[in-house]
């Protein structure tokens, strides 16, 4: 079981990722990223600000406030995924709409990437 932070702004969808993790085990928290709030194993964030510097400045904030945690990045913004893949911002990208199998494989990719690096 992990503890997994969602950042997403649509309560429709933000319930529904709750929903569909939980189901499979996990902890979902709703976080406010302005501030840290605990410890997590995983955080998923959506993006409403449309601007490529407001990506890089929260990249730099999540890697500050949640330091060795990876980041799943949801956009509905082609152009701001494509930015966060060429700058290696986040470890995942999933752009909507997405379907929830899709959720859970980016989740579950992410969650035992981490295991195998903390196992050495």
């Amino acid at each position: 079981m992990a503890t997994i932070g969602i950042a997403e702004p649509d309560p429709g969808i933000r319930n529904l990722m709750k929903l569909v993790l939980v189901e499979e085990g996990h902890c979902a928290v709703e976080l406010q990223l302005a501030q840290p709030q605990g410890r997590v194993d995983l955080l998923i964030v959506e993006v409403t600000d449309h601007t490529p510097q407001n990506l890089l400045q929260l990249a730099d904030s999540l890697r500050r406030g949640y330091p060795g945690v990876p980041v799943l990045f949801c956009t509905s913004y082609a152009d701001l995924a494509r930015l966060a893949q060429e700058q290696f911002l986040f470890e995942e990208i999933l752009l909507k709409p997405f379907s929830l199998d899709e959720l859970l494989a980016k989740v579950n990719h992410l969650l035992s990437a981490t295991r195998r690096m903390a196992l050495g």
